[in-house]
C-alpha cells in the first residue's frame, strides 16, 4: 500500500518537474526559483518515506496505525495540490510553504529526532504527535475548502452554506 502511495506521489512530482522545466526552460535563475515551488511535494514524498523507513517512531506508528500515516501524508498532499490548483485557476503565484505544513514537518522531525516527553505512556506512546499533526492538517484542509468555497461564492454573488428566505407566495 505504501508503495502505491509512493508511486502516485512520485509520478505527480515528476509531472510537476517536467511542467517546471517546460515553462522555465533552461534559464538557470527562473528554473531554480520555480523548482523551489515544487520542493514541498518532493519533501513530502522524501520526508514521509524517510520518516517511515528510517526512524523508529515512524515505523512504530505505521506498525500500529497504518491508516493514520496515509491520512497524514494524504492531507499534506491535498493541501499542497489544492493550493497549486487555486493558484493556477486564479492566475496568482503559487506559495507552497504554508504554516501548517511547515509546523507539522518540524514537529514530526523534532519528535523523531529528540523523542516526545510522553512517549513512555502505555496508551498513546508515539501516536500522540502523528495523531495531533493529522488532526491539524485535517482541520486545515477543511478550513481551506470552506474558505475557498465561501470566497468563490462571494465573487460569484451566489448563496452557499445558507438558505435564503423567500417572501411568501401571493394567494390568488
Amino acid at each position: 500500500a505504501i508503495g502505491f502511495y509512493m508511486i502516485c506521489v512520485f509520478g505527480t512530482v515528476l509531472a510537476n518537474f517536467a511542467a517546471v522545466l517546460r515553462v522555465a526552460g533552461f534559464q538557470a535563475r527562473r528554473f531554480g526559483k520555480t523548482l523551489l515551488d515544487i520542493a514541498p511535494f518532493v519533501a513530502s514524498l522524501g520526508g514521509g518515506g524517510f520518516w517511515l523507513l528510517r526512524t523508529a517512531s515512524g515505523a512504530q506508528v505505521f506498525a500500529r496505525q497504518p491508516r493514520l500515516i496515509f491520512w497524514l501524508l494524504g492531507f499534506a498532499f491535498i493541501k499542497l495540490a489544492v493550493h497549486l490548483q487555486l493558484a493556477h485557476i486564479c492566475g496568482e503565484a503559487y506559495r507552497p510553504w504554508r504554516r501548517t505544513l511547515v509546523f507539522t514537518a518540524l514537529v514530526l522531525a523534532g519528535t523523531s529526532a529528540f523523542g516526545a516527553p510522553w512517549s513512555g505512556d502505555a496508551f498513546w506512546g508515539d501516536m500522540t504527535v502523528p495523531a495531533g499533526c493529522t488532526a491539524l492538517l485535517a482541520f486545515a484542509c477543511l478550513h481551506l475548502i470552506v474558505a475557498a468555497t465561501r470566497e468563490m461564492a462571494t465573487v460569484l454573488k451566489v448563496c452557499i452554506f445558507s438558505i435564503s428566505v423567500r417572501p411568501p407566495a401571493k394567494l390568488a
